[in-house]
């Protein structure tokens, strides 16, 4: 009984967050695909108080944030990073993971904050024998003389290629902003 009152108290935040959709030309808003950002309010906050609690969360997010960071202070910060694991192919039945590189631009003004859009540098993995592979975004991006085991998400004509794909680096991604977006609340809450 208790667990049914935790997840129903939790849909109207689940309903209400933000998220990213990806389409062949990127990230996009999931509600308004013209929108290549999401903004997220902090009634009260300052443009330096909501840098500085965006600044703690990703410290608090990140390994190394200092050297994947570059501050415009207070009106943004630019994050250079990787998610681990962000999706798998199989081979033998064994998963071998793939990380995803990313650049993600966030911009404060007074009472909010703009996450633009990640862009994707890459997806990739290598092994320990050297075997680099890549998942691209469109198969248009592809290179020629790629690997033949190299993937690619969405078709020269906008349809999706590999839903598997495509749903992991979104909830990867998403995933990684709602965890900053937690940090920076449980930061506000904190301050005493």
């Amino acid at each position: 009984m208790k667990k049914l009152l935790l997840l129903l108290a939790l849909i109207p935040a689940l309903v209400n967050a933000q998220k990213f959709e990806l389409t062949p030309k990127g990230f996009v808003d999931a509600k308004d695909h013209e929108k290549d950002y999401v903004v997220y309010t902090f009634k009260g906050k300052s443009q330096k108080e909501i840098y500085k609690m965006a600044l703690d969360a990703i410290g608090k997010y990140s390994t190394s944030p200092k050297d994947r960071l570059t501050k415009e202070e207070p009106t943004k910060l630019t994050l250079n990073g990787v998610i681990p694991n962000v999706t798998y192919i199989t081979r033998l039945g064994i998963k071998l993971y793939f990380e995803m590189y990313y650049n993600m631009v966030l911009e404060f003004k007074d009472g909010k904050m703009r996450v633009n859009s990640p862009e994707i540098i890459k997806i990739m993995r290598d092994d320990t024998l050297n075997e680099v592979q890549y998942i691209y975004l469109t198969e248009s991006q592809m290179r020629s003389g790629m690997v033949i085991a190299d993937k690619y998400i969405f078709c020269k004509n906008g349809a999706v290629n590999n839903q598997k794909y495509k749903d992991h680096v979104e909830l990867s991604t998403n995933d990684m902003v709602s965890s900053i977006i937690s940090l920076m609340k449980k930061t506000d809450k904190s301050d005493w």
